[in-house]
């Protein structure tokens, strides 16, 4: 469970967070009007269905015989969500008018099930004061039944010209549980995009976001103070927010720096990771707080990924995975414009992760299973949120809740793919025992290296072989390294091959490349030998001289590395199940972060 409220001072400091006096009730959710994102993705929000509207502070407009629809992504109530992690029986739909407005409420628990609960009048004719309203709505369509919960929203329509303000979702009941967030953004080289999140953050702090926010820590993994002006300028301003310099030790070092931090200095009982390269709409932030705030079990929250590229699309809400470490994304392309759409979401859809561009989580819990793995990027985030699934506490990636991102057929580096290599390879092998999962076998790796090299993409295949050598060389080879200076000397050796991707025959990158992994695995110098020698010449092949041709030598030592990969497996799989995390302590951490780096 979260922290349960234990006095008085306690219980009313958590209510005054959310509790709205003109209404007198507790918000769960605002319904958002004019926000960050709506300037990207109005369609998202809020559509005029006829007649004329305008924003006004806190709410609308509506010219008289006008009608706007909430059927949408960010401000439907998803009952199939609150109805299955809070113990709420009900939500009540509030706000404040002046003049009179219908507005009919409905919700949807299954295709082709829309159910219309009601149709209210709300305000007083020609009032020049706005009277507060209450609509009491089941939490479930049929009381007992989970599953019935749905999803609700509503159309306004004037009977008059009218002004509404403060709509929202709220309950007469208090929160159950006090909660406090921080939250870790960790950075390299994104001053524009941090920047524009930062000050998002800072108007979203002085508009009363303080009262979900204790601290705030940016981790700036390049070592040096942010260039722009205009980030100091923030920092300074803002008291909440302290910037961290540490060297680049990649997201993982970065999140794990900034939950640290907040582990000593900050007694929030969340801690939010936030992607530097996000949009942030920081209504986010508000919505996972209300939710925690109810929540009957201990959760992880995460945000859902809408595509910056088309904004009103949903790239992902989460993800399962498979036995083997292979993520298959759950609520894929959405269009979350269309009200059919959405409808994905009427029903509740459990997922094992959700990654760190928006992820909320419960603090208490890193005593028992320890930080995150020093892994640089690729895969910290679906491990520790599979470590926390063995602790027992469940991950749900709350619709609603949302940043925009980059998608990530955008980020094609060669040099990625040692990482999604060496790291669901330590996936598998640290979480065989208590989760069940399994290495991919030898004729998967070989098809997949047989299709890099029929593209002739050597750089690609030297990053997947050198993944697959660290990963086999064991757990105290890989613990003894830096993370910086090992990915700047993966960098620098995956440039060296990408100058012979096209050439005849292979170079001193490619020489490189087999010292490297002999110096991983020792027998890989006899398994090249031993393949050149068992391999047929094609006589059409051999025209670079001296020695054989390109595909042919990069051919031998593919087939070099399979071979030590039958060889080593089950040795390093039960070597990094049992000493996999052994290096996970805060003073393990501590140390990384100490620690001078040996290269330039």
């Amino acid at each position: 469970m979260n922290t349960l409220i234990s006095s008085t001072a306690e219980r009313n400091r958590a209510e005054s967070i959310i509790h709205h006096a003109g209404l007198d009730r507790y918000v769960l959710q605002r319904i958002l009007i004019d926000e960050p994102g709506f300037g990207i993705a109005p369609k998202i929000y809020h559509s005029r269905l006829r007649g004329n509207l305008a924003f006004i502070p806190g709410g609308l407009w509506l010219d008289a015989d006008s009608a706007v629809g909430f059927n949408a992504y960010a401000n439907s109530f998803y009952a199939s969500y609150w109805g299955r992690f809070t113990d709420l029986p009900e939500v009540e739909l509030c706000g404040r008018v002046r003049g009179r407005a219908y507005i009919r409420v409905f919700r949807v628990a299954s295709p082709h099930s829309l159910q219309e609960i009601g149709n209210y009048l709300v305000g007083r004719a020609n009032s020049e004061t706005f009277q507060p309203f209450h609509i009491a709505l089941p939490m479930r369509s049929l009381a007992t039944e989970t599953g019935s919960e749905g999803r609700i929203f509503f159309d306004i329509a004037s009977k008059e010209e009218c002004e509404i303000t403060d709509l929202c979702y709220a309950s007469r009941i208090a929160p159950p549980n006090e909660i406090g967030l921080s939250i870790g953004i960790c950075t390299y080289r994104k001053e524009e995009q941090l920047l524009t999140n930062l000050e998002n953050l800072e108007r979203f702090l002085d508009r009363g976001g303080h009262r979900f926010v204790e601290r705030l820590f940016v981790v700036n993994n390049t070592g040096a103070p942010f260039e722009s002006r205009a980030i100091a300028a923030v920092l300074e301003r803002c008291p909440q927010m302290t910037a961290i310099e540490q060297r680049n030790l990649g997201g993982a070092g970065g999140f794990t720096r900034s939950l640290l931090e907040s582990l000593r200095r900050s007694g929030s009982t969340h801690h939010i990771m936030i992607d530097d390269d996000v949009f942030l709409d920081p209504a986010a932030i508000e919505k996972t707080a209300s939710f925690l705030m109810y929540a009957n079990r201990d959760l992880v929250v995460g945000g859902q990924m809408m595509n910056l590229r088309e904004p009103h699309m949903l790239y992902e809400g989460g993800a399962k995975l498979g036995k083997n470490g292979i993520l298959e994304r759950v609520g894929v392309n959405i269009d979350c414009a269309s009200p059919g759409a959405i409808g994905f979401y009427d029903r509740y859809h459990q997922i094992d992760y959700n990654a760190w561009w928006f992820c909320a989580i419960p603090k208490r819990h890193v005593e028992a299973i320890g930080l995150p793995l020093n892994i640089f990027i690729r895969g910290d985030d679906f491990e520790y949120g599979t470590r926390l699934a063995e602790q027992g506490v469940q991950t749900i990636s709350l619709p609603g809740v949302y940043v925009w991102h980059e998608p990530f057929e955008q980020k094609t580096a060669a040099w990625l793919e040692y990482y999604n290599m060496r790291n669901r390879m330590i996936f598998c092998a640290v979480h065989s025992a208590k989760s069940g999962f399994a290495q991919l076998d030898r004729e998967f790796y070989q098809d997949f290296c047989d299709g890099v090299l029929s593209e002739g993409d050597y750089e690609k295949l030297a990053a997947t072989l050198l993944g697959m050598a660290d990963f086999l060389a064991g757990p105290d080879r890989f613990f003894r390294l830096d993370a910086e200076d090992n990915h700047n000397a993966i960098r620098a050796l995956l440039a060296a091959v990408r100058k012979e991707i096209g050439m005849m025959s292979t170079g001193a990158g490619y020489r490189a490349l087999v010292a490297a992994l002999g110096e991983r695995l020792p027998e890989i110098a006899d398994g090249i030998a031993a393949a050149s020698a068992a391999q047929p010449l094609d006589p059409l092949q051999i025209r670079a001289m001296p020695g054989r041709n390109a595909l042919s030598d990069w051919q031998a030592l593919t087939e070099a590395v399979m071979e030590a990969f039958e060889r080593r497996l089950q040795e390093a799989d039960a070597q990094w199940a049992s000493d996999g995390f052994d290096h996970v302590t805060i003073a393990d951490w501590e140390s990384v972060f100490a620690r001078a780096p040996q290269t330039a």
